[in-house]
């Protein structure tokens, strides 16, 4: 990858990303984050280590005004948590490796959300199921532009916990505390029309369409950049989210996550195994297609 034009953006760094894919777009002056982590699609260490590197960068790049955060694995944005990690972690009754992950997670969240003091505006183009920490990361950024088919939810509760990594801090700024409460307690996987109407999606696309609804709403969002930006800036003055917020949030879930009972742990084996099937029939599909 290599600077376009007359824009110093250096993404030479990112070829060695592996969980990851980075495009720049000079028109738009936007980078494209293409997630896709591995064996299946949730935020795994490797996938956080990469966003967090990148988002360390950004603000030193010169040419960059939009971060488009979306997926590169068809139907589904992010699926959350490794919750086989988790598994590992509390079966062994490691605590502090657990709040590693956590606080990892929370870095990129808090790296997602305060691009806009340096004037950038970060975007989610959600395609698919957004689960958990999957919800979360979307929810992060400035603007999330959902397709009709998106579906968004919280399903942690279905295990006996409850997503720690900004839920409540970010979806409560954006409806209300007991909005985002009765979101994570149902464990109900909204569609993007009812959550537009919540105020928690900002635009709908038609399903498909997602990518080429971003790139008109960007071109939008350029005429008036400077005070769109500004707005941004001062609704995070207003009422902003602290990295000290994100991290008493996150050790509270981690003391109730290693507090896990057996009933919960083996609903979230049968989570587990469930997404590895549903992957391994996707690779299969796809081989069958492929001749």
């Amino acid at each position: 990858m290599t600077n376009q034009g007359k824009h110093n953006v250096d993404l030479a760094f990112t070829q060695s990303f592996s969980e990851l894919r980075v495009e720049y777009d000079e028109k738009l002056e936007a980078i494209w984050l293409y997630m896709k982590g591995a064996p299946r699609p949730c935020f795994t260490m490797n996938l956080l280590n990469e966003l967090e590197a990148l988002y360390s960068q950004l603000s030193k790049m010169e040419g960059v005004h939009y971060v488009v955060a979306c997926s590169d694995i068809p139907n589904v944005y992010n699926l959350g948590g490794d919750l086989s990690l988790f598994l590992e972690h509390i079966e062994q009754g490691e605590r502090e490796k657990l709040r590693e992950y956590a606080y990892a997670c929370i870095g990129c969240i808090y790296g997602s959300a305060i691009q806009i003091t340096h004037g950038i505006t970060t975007i989610a183009l959600v395609q698919g199921s957004a689960l958990g920490g999957g919800f979360e990361a979307a929810a992060s950024c400035n603007v999330i532009i959902a397709e009709e088919n998106a579906r968004l939810g919280f399903p942690e509760i279905l295990f006996n916990l409850f997503p720690g990594m900004g839920a409540y801090s970010i979806l409560s700024r954006k409806t209300s505390v007991n909005q985002t409460e009765k979101m994570v307690l149902s464990g109900e996987q909204y569609n993007s029309v009812a959550l537009h109407e919540m105020g928690v999606v900002d635009v709908l696309a038609k399903d498909g369409e997602g990518k080429q609804v971003v790139k008109e709403y960007i071109a939008e969002h350029r005429k008036q950049r400077r005070t769109r930006v500004a707005i941004y800036q001062a609704r995070m003055r207003l009422n902003p989210m602290t990295m000290e917020e994100l991290r008493d949030i996150a050790d509270i879930w981690v003391d109730a996550a290693m507090d896990t009972d057996e009933e919960s742990l083996v609903v979230m084996r049968r989570l587990v195994r469930a997404q590895d099937r549903k992957l391994a029939t996707k690779k299969l599909l796809e081989k069958v297609s492929n001749g």
